[in-house]
């Protein structure tokens, strides 16, 4: 707009200028030159009136723009605030996070089962090859066995394998024998569990994990690399590392318990995303931008933040509201994310992952 009053200013002018030059090189007489000069005054006067006047109405609209936005988004903050502190009674978002945080403890069994699926071959391979140093052990020092018991042994271990019942009723171990044969069958059932596709592995398989490496260490077994690695592994999904959760399970189990929960929080939801879209739409001034978010984000606690963000990130509702939240920085900049200015970043599922999509550095919500 003001480059078009200085057009206009420039136009005005030129055309004095070029009325003075045409009157000097005729040599008008001096009552041409007053005539002229009270139509040129006059003109440049009322354009002049002209643009203060149109500069006034301009700045009045802006005013009288920038407070009717004022006023309807303080309206929608009022309705935010009534929605949240109904919410806030009843803890609603603490629940809810706490019932993600579980459900993903979940999934780490789900995850364990890909995982040994994944790498059945291996697990089985170095399962049988610990069980044969178990059978070799026996062989090794069955010799041992008093020979009122051998008979016992034969017929129970060698001829039906079972487990002979002396071993275990009677004070002496035979040099580990009772451990030895009780660590195959563990390991035989590991084996027909991992094969047997119909059954849904356990958390429980990480503590018969666990109990084989108390064996292999008491029988002072070399561990192979591999092993060694497959093990570790494995330990993982008795931890709360999420990260070892895939994207599509991470997905699935967030819309799994929002969902149940929708039917409290979706007005919420709609709201909130009505108001991020609001202010995208009509606040271009960054800083009167930031006031808003700010004034947005004072109404809002860490627990109801974060179901925020995984309902945005993580659910297929969700998505309009995401796209909305990567315009704006309302959970902080990269500055206030590092330095947990907004919320914990340690609370976080997927920290790094869930990082990128709040900074917009990635989008995890497919088309």
């Amino acid at each position: 707009m003001k480059n078009k009053h200085f057009s206009w200013i420039a136009i005005a002018l030129a055309f004095v200028a070029l009325v003075s030059f045409s009157l000097a090189l005729f040599k008008a007489e001096e009552g041409w030159l007053g005539f002229w000069g009270g139509i040129i005054g006059s003109a440049i006067g009322v354009l002049g009136a002209f643009l203060v006047l149109n500069e006034q109405i301009k700045e009045e609209r802006e005013q009288n723009g920038q407070q009717q936005i004022d006023n309807t988004f303080f309206n929608l903050l009022s309705m935010h605030s009534e929605q949240i502190n109904n919410l806030k009674e009843k803890n609603k978002f603490g629940k809810i996070y706490s019932e993600l945080k579980t459900n993903l403890q979940s999934a780490m069994t789900t995850s364990l089962s890909i995982y040994i699926y994944n790498n059945k071959k291996d697990i089985v391979l170095e399962l049988n090859k610990l069980k044969q140093k178990y059978e070799d052990h026996i062989d090794k020092n069955k010799h041992k066995i008093p020979s009122n018991y051998v008979q016992e042994f034969t017929d129970y271990w060698i001829n039906q394998r079972k487990r002979p019942p002396f071993i275990w009723w009677t004070n002496f171990n035979m040099d580990n024998i009772a451990d030895a044969i009780d660590a195959i069958f563990l390991i035989e059932g590991m084996i027909d569990n991992i094969e047997d596709a119909n059954i849904t592995i356990t958390t429980n398989i990480i503590h018969k994990f666990e109990d084989l490496a108390s064996d292999i260490n008491k029988f002072k077994f070399e561990e192979t690399e591999i092993w060694n690695k497959l093990y570790d592994s494995i330990l993982e999904y008795k931890t709360n590392k999420f990260t070892l959760i895939d994207e599509g399970l991470r997905k699935e189990t967030v819309e799994s318990v929002l969902s149940c929960h929708y039917d409290e929080v979706g007005s919420y939801f709609r709201l909130f995303h009505r108001i991020i879209k609001y202010i995208n739409d009509n606040v271009e001034d960054l800083n009167i931008k930031n006031n808003y978010l700010g004034f947005l984000r004072a109404n809002v606690n860490q627990n109801e933040m974060l179901v925020i963000f995984y309902n945005a990130a993580y659910t297929k509702r969700g998505n309009g509201l995401l796209n909305e939240l990567q315009k704006t920085t309302f959970f902080g900049t990269e500055e206030d994310i590092e330095n947990n200015q907004h919320f914990d970043t340690n609370e976080l599922f997927w920290k790094n992952d869930d990082i990128e999509i709040m900074l917009n550095q990635v989008n995890n919500i497919d088309d």
